[in-house]
């Protein structure tokens, strides 16, 4: 059965004793997934694996967990979809708000060639 073991040795690099974790494969072959400096970091990880390996153990033995398992990641990515098209639609409507605004900006710039000339003559009227 797979599983993770600490033990205490030398660092390679710095010659002070370290926290090793592995991880211990059915084969018995070792391989090493990290050093700490504190025991207590090394027990959390260790903690944390291994219940990544009962969990994973569970979704493959029971086929009832493996459903809701299923369902409830099946669900989750529709939920992160629709947050991503929702988003994707907000930042649409509010580029073309700010396009808008500025267009319309633009067209009010000052006189914007309404006037011909100096006496205030317009382009639509003749003095």
């Amino acid at each position: 059965m797979e599983s993770y073991a600490i033990e205490k040795e030398l660092s390679p690099h710095t010659e002070q004793p370290v926290w090793a974790l592995y991880h211990v494969r059915e084969d018995g072959t070792r391989g090493l997934v990290n050093r700490y400096l504190a025991e207590e970091q090394a027990l959390y990880m260790q903690t944390h694996w291994m219940d990544v390996l009962q969990e994973r153990e569970r979704y493959q033995i029971d086929p009832v967990y493996r459903r809701e398992r299923d369902a409830a990641d099946a669900c989750e990515a529709a939920r992160q979809r629709r947050g991503e098209l929702a988003g994707k639609i907000g930042l649409a409507v509010v580029t073309s708000a700010i396009v808008g605004l500025l267009v319309l900006i633009a067209g009010q710039g000052g006189s914007g060639g309404q006037y011909d000339d100096d006496d205030g003559c317009s382009v639509y009227w003749r003095c």
